[in-house]
């Protein structure tokens, strides 16, 4: 099992997906290129997701809304 986070929020939340039953953390690994290997070794991504840039805010205000609007 490979966790991106912090192990000890995740350690409460180890269950087994078949049986329900509790699994213990034997191992934490922490070298990059040992990481990599493993991960490109079950064809999973093995870079962090690349984050797009924040968009622009819009130029114009919204259109004023026509003269009859309100009249109903």
């Amino acid at each position: 099992m490979v966790v991106r986070t912090v192990p000890s929020q995740v350690a409460p939340r180890l269950e087994c997906p078949r049986s329900g039953g509790r699994l213990k953390m034997i191992a934490l690994i922490m070298q990059r290129d040992v990481v990599h290997r493993i991960l490109a070794s079950l064809s999973l991504h093995c870079e962090p997701p690349v984050i797009a840039r924040a968009r622009a805010p819009t130029l114009f205000d919204d259109p004023p809304p026509p003269a009859d609007y309100d009249a109903a």
